[in-house]
């Protein structure tokens, strides 16, 4: 692929992408409440999943590739500035980790649509909130309940430098 920005609309998710966002989030057959105490389940869905759920890798696999599509077209909502495709890769995974409204308020794609790359990357570092209170996941306050927030914004980063492609 040739390294040129295109415009988000144009964009479509990456495998390398999916496949860094299923080792990220890791897969579990039965749902569990996630930091947030939200029932999750497969590699970090939670739209439906209920306490007692169960899935296989496999059915766990057609979800996310379903639902990934959905967070993509929120970021190709927001976004106005052509990227190249590890940029929007790194917002995508922002979008699956922390939903996609809340990336299109983030800092990074404010800076993105101002098309400073550099500051829009940076963001992911300082982008450390999880749960619907802001509190901060690097504080010793939360680090034990979202401390894994950090190492993820800390690989989106990397992802949207193109260190990760």
């Amino acid at each position: 692929m040739e390294n040129k920005r295109m415009a988000a609309a144009a964009l479509a998710v990456s495998g390398s992408m999916i496949i860094g966002l299923a080792l990220n989030e890791g897969y579990k057959a039965n749902a569990y409440p996630d930091s947030g105490n939200v029932w999750t389940i497969g590699f970090g869905e939670t739209k439906g999943v209920k306490q007692g759920d169960t899935t296989t890798p496999q059915r766990a696999l057609v979800v996310l590739g379903q639902s990934i599509d959905g967070y993509a077209k929120g970021v190709q909502s927001c976004v106005t500035a052509p990227l190249y495709q590890y940029e929007f890769d790194a917002l995508v995974d922002g979008a699956y980790n922390a939903g996609a409204g809340a990336v299109c308020k983030s800092p990074m794609v404010h800076y993105f649509n101002l098309q400073q790359y550099e500051q829009a990357c940076e963001s992911f570092k300082t982008w450390r909130t999880h749960d619907h209170e802001g509190h901060d996941c690097s504080s010793p306050e939360y680090i034990h309940k979202c401390g894994g927030v950090v190492n993820r914004r800390i690989y989106q980063y990397q992802t949207c430098i193109g260190a990760k492609k």
